[in-house]
């Protein structure tokens, strides 16, 4: 297809479409489909439309050294069927791995996008939204879908999944607080609560770029992923969400205000099946010498007791409290303390932590150490997992 061609189908065919469309009775039952699925939790955060100043050949070749494939879209904000594609990705009905894919949105009334987009796929007609799956190279045209879809169709396209993760970053080292869970899913729900090890946020300053566990050099190897990854190969049903505590619970326990239904009432609205406590960190040394001023309104160990029964008011969560990375001998005697009082799981981490090869960059578990940590908590929650039925 030259590109006069692609001009002309990219801006008067869809157009066309589009006009056509938005004065159709279908019109009005999609914009309801649209706003039902809008009243559902967002499970996914869109990526923003790639900036007109930005090459797609970089975004191909950036995918293609992280071994990915790119999911690729192009429409545009007025197009119904667009929205109603991207509400589907956000609400989880249509699920991307993004260990296996990078997501691209493309805007069609940007040019060059548009020619991107031809370049590499051959839609067979001028409905909005395309959809297509691409790799690195693009070395040539492939088919892709167009129009009114349903969510199995867009499903096949990029085939099974097999590791769908939606970490859910608190207020403090990232920059959203997000809520990303469907109540109404049956599988095992998993909840993660930690510090920096669990998930950071870029801070460029100290030279950390990344929004995951510190310091893994990769998405995908921090512990939280490693985990995902097992949980979803044997209940690919299963929802998996981040509480990141280093400002809510590890710099505030101690405060008078503190509680617990202001900093975490997503958290046990998300009713988790398995809760692994995984952070004291960031606990003010004074704490351990006794010498905090003022006096802490409440102990380490009350606090970590009333979070753990806020979050599982039934006691009918497997839950986990480990020691953490770094030696706080007075927190881990209360972490165990409450373990023991609960029936929980306590997690000794002391062989790991004592190894120099488990610590990499800013003292924090490298790719090794993470890979430990994993391990770890698997062999506690394996069976859970499995067994889970709602």
């Amino acid at each position: 297809m030259n590109n006069t061609l692609k001009l002309a189908f990219g801006a008067v065919a869809c157009a066309t479409a589009l006009a056509a469309f938005s004065q159709s009775p279908a019109h009005d039952a999609l914009r309801k489909e649209i706003a039902e699925l809008q009243k559902r939790p967002v499970v996914f955060e869109l990526p923003p439309y790639l900036p007109p100043e930005q090459d797609f050949g970089d975004v191909c070749k950036a995918a293609g050294e992280k071994k990915k494939k790119l999911l690729v879209s192009i429409g545009r904000e007025a197009c119904g069927r667009c929205q109603r594609f991207y509400e589907l990705v956000r609400r989880g009905d249509v699920k991307i791995d993004t260990n296996a894919f990078v997501f691209v949105r493309l805007d069609i009334d940007e040019y060059t996008q548009r020619d991107y987009f031809m370049d590499a796929f051959d839609p067979p007609d001028g409905q909005l939204p395309f959809v297509g799956v691409t790799d690195a190279e693009r070395a040539t045209q492939r088919p892709c879908l167009t129009g009114y879809r349903t969510p199995e169709e867009y499903q096949a396209l990029m085939g099974p999944v097999a590791s769908y993760t939606n970490p859910v970053p608190a207020i403090g080292q990232n920059a959203e607080d997000q809520k990303a869970f469907h109540p109404a899913k049956k599988g095992p729900r998993v909840l993660f609560v930690g510090n920096s090890i669990t998930l950071h946020g870029p801070r460029p300053q100290i030279g950390w770029t990344n929004n995951w566990g510190m310091a893994a050099s990769a998405r995908d190897k921090d512990y939280v992923h490693l985990l995902q990854k097992k949980i979803a190969a044997v209940r690919p049903d299963a929802q998996c969400c981040l509480l990141q505590v280093a400002n809510t619970f590890e710099r505030a326990f101690f405060k008078k205000d503190w509680s617990c239904e202001r900093n975490f009432k997503w958290a046990r609205e998300f009713k988790p099946d398995v809760i692994v406590f995984f952070f004291g960190a960031n606990v003010p040394k004074t704490y351990n010498a006794d010498t905090m001023s003022p006096a802490p309104a409440r102990t380490f160990g009350e606090a970590l007791d009333a979070f753990r029964t806020y979050l599982d008011p039934e006691g009918q969560a497997l839950v986990l409290i480990s020691q953490g990375f770094y030696i706080r001998p007075k927190l881990d005697a209360e972490k165990e303390a409450v373990a023991k009082k609960h029936g929980d799981v306590f997690v000794n981490m002391e062989d790991i932590r004592a190894r120099k090869d488990a610590h990499g960059r800013f003292n924090h578990p490298g790719d090794l150490g993470m890979e430990l940590i994993a391990e770890r908590f698997w062999q506690h929650i394996e069976k859970r997992v499995r067994d889970v039925r709602r």
